[in-house]
């Protein structure tokens, strides 16, 4: 876990250097700020006036600027009246404030508007706030992953050597109102979708009811990791996580992408069919164009990061004093030990178990469970089965 003295230490340490190519054109000016992906997220600096810098993620999949309610109170942002924000496992009440003077990085946009959040929010312990994707689009932009830097151009990007326009739609915004999301079309088999472009998402791609339903993958024929979605509200539907031959963006592609799939039988009021995350994102440059209204991408050098998802094919409910078997993937960890849906583990609490299948590959963790009432002992060993 990075600190927020280390990690502000960090992006101040190198100053935005800005390209030889862009140097070259007098005429368009260029600022910004340094980005790092630690933690799953994308992290820049924010200063108010003359307060900060602060520590805050770039989350293109937000619905709105963030900010900690206590740092908001603190800096005396004035409260602009409530906000009633529907998420993934129900609705939430935040209180909007103005915000100005806000610096992201070497330039100066402003006001903006952020809606107050508390702790219960799992953004990062670390950050003060988050960037929604209207700082994209008030202007041009490049996401660089690869050099680590965040930059804008007032005037204009202008050519984009090496990048290619992909089959998407941002929408200007201007500082001081509400997020616009950027969406990309991907293509998965012989199927398209359209899907928000989230840099706060932690996975590859994650695809909603409809999209789950077309894809045809939430099958019980292979493995599958149960999930859950999570998020402002709480809980959401259950999910699976399965792997796919390829994922295609433009020309670019990704061998063996890992997609997380929403219930199918939930309905939902999305305006995409899901969202691409920043373990795909980081891998790409990305640009905006604002005026006509596209992203650009390129794909980079930097190697796909570990991949992480449970490996035991297992989940469980809490029912009183009991876990219940309600999800097991074929071909699983927990499926070869010759466990099925409807067992019961008793004497162990949720999180003790959560932690018990959270260790390394290869461990080995000993089981206990009873099915039509007789009590059965069993091992699994842990291990990646996707």
């Amino acid at each position: 876990m990075l600190s927020r003295r280390k990690l502000l230490g960090t992006l101040a340490a190198a100053p935005l250097l800005v390209h030889a190519g862009l140097r070259a054109q007098p005429a368009r000016r260029v600022g910004g700020a340094r980005i790092l992906v630690r933690d799953n997220r994308v992290w820049t600096q924010v200063r108010f006036g003359e307060q900060g810098p602060y520590a805050f993620v770039i989350d293109t999949g937000t619905f709105a600027n963030l900010i900690r309610d206590d740092l908001a109170r603190q800096l005396h942002f004035p409260a602009l009246g409530q906000l009633n924000i529907r998420g993934v496992g129900g609705v939430d009440t935040m209180i909007r404030y103005r915000a100005d003077g806000v610096h992201l990085g070497m330039v100066d946009v402003g006001t903006l508007v952020f809606a107050g959040y508390g702790r219960d929010l799992n953004i990062h312990r670390e950050a003060s706030g988050a960037l929604a994707a209207n700082v994209l689009t008030f202007a041009d932009a490049d996401l660089d992953f690869e050099a680590g830097e965040w930059r804008i151009y007032p005037d204009g990007r202008g050519e984009r050597p090496g990048y290619e326009m992909l089959d998407s739609q941002i929408r200007r915004a201007e500082p001081g109102r509400g997020a616009s999301p950027l969406f990309v079309t991907i293509g998965i088999g012989d199927q398209s979708y359209r899907l928000q472009v989230d840099t706060g998402a932690p996975g590859q791609i994650d695809l909603w009811g409809r999209g789950t339903r077309r894809s045809a993958l939430w099958n019980d024929s292979g493995p599958y990791v149960p999930s859950r979605f999570y998020g402002i509200g709480g809980a959401g539907p259950r999910t699976r996580i399965v792997r796919v031959p390829e994922v295609r963006i433009g020309s670019i592609r990704f061998e063996r992408a890992l997609v997380t799939l929403a219930d199918p039988d939930v309905a939902e009021s999305h305006d995409s069919d899901g969202l691409i995350g920043l373990q795909l994102l980081e891998r790409m440059n990305l640009s905006t164009d604002v005026r006509a209204g596209k992203l650009w991408a390129k794909r980079n050098a930097l190697p796909q990061r570990p991949e992480r998802y449970g490996l035991s094919g297992l989940w469980v409910d809490a029912r009183g004093d009991k876990l219940v078997v309600t999800q097991l993937s074929p071909h699983s960890p927990a499926a070869e030990a010759g466990m099925r849906v409807g067992d019961e583990i008793r004497g162990v609490p949720l999180d003790q178990w959560v932690r018990q299948l959270a260790r390394a590959p290869g461990t080995v963790v000993d089981v206990t469970y009873w099915r039509d009432g007789q009590l059965h002992d069993t091992h699994l060993t842990l291990r990646p089965f996707l």
